[in-house]
């Protein structure tokens, strides 16, 4: 099956050191969760509100970034620094999808995108997820495998949103690009299913 490496280590590598800081300031892993997904929101709206603006596209990158960092930073502090709750367990699950949804949904609203692949793309998406939770409910773990993971199909919208920004899109290569991420979706949701199946029979 097509995966790619697993780029979370390296992230939380990086930054683990700001993850101290914020644990030596008493800040709690549920707090982040909640600015990212209201960042993600503002930066969304921005863009629905203003869909042939440039600016708002600025946004919704900074946005992305700020969720790459705050949803590791979330994940440290809970788990090397004993801040883990049930809370926070589900608020990490519910704000995956809906910060997926606030960020890339306003794309479809632009002039010349093509909107029924951006939505499909965001809906196989959330059922990517749905995939890698529903092992919970045969008592197994959450699957994570990729090789679509949320960091990489952050990175792939965040190509399009750029592009978009500096003009390059809509293009003829856009209907590609979405394409290409359909079928990285499929196959990711694919693998999560078929190892969840394989662990089951274990």
């Amino acid at each position: 099956m097509l995966d790619l490496p697993d780029t979370k280590p390296v992230l939380e590598r990086l930054l683990r050191p700001a993850a101290r800081g914020l644990q030596r300031r008493g800040v709690r892993p549920n707090w982040l969760t909640l600015g990212s997904l209201a960042a993600s929101t503002l930066a969304g709206g921005l863009a629905l509100t203003f869909p042939t603006a440039n600016w708002p596209l600025l946004a919704i990158l900074a946005a992305m970034l700020t969720r790459l960092a705050l949803n590791h930073l979330d994940g440290l502090l809970a788990r090397e620094h004993g801040m883990k709750t049930l809370l926070g367990g589900l608020l990490n699950e519910i704000a995956t999808p809906a910060e997926d949804m606030a960020l890339y949904l306003p794309l479809a609203a632009r002039p010349g995108m093509p909107a029924a692949l951006i939505v499909g793309a965001v809906m196989l998406g959330v059922l990517v997820e749905i995939t890698g939770l529903s092992p919970l409910t045969i008592g197994r773990t959450r699957r994570f495998d990729g090789p679509m993971t949320k960091v990489i199909r952050g990175l792939c919208f965040g190509a399009l949103v750029l592009a978009a920004a500096l003009g390059l899109a809509p293009g003829s290569s856009t209907p590609a690009a979405l394409a290409m991420i359909l079928g990285l979706l499929a196959v990711t949701a694919c693998n999560r299913l078929g190892r969840s199946v394989a662990e089951a029979r274990s």
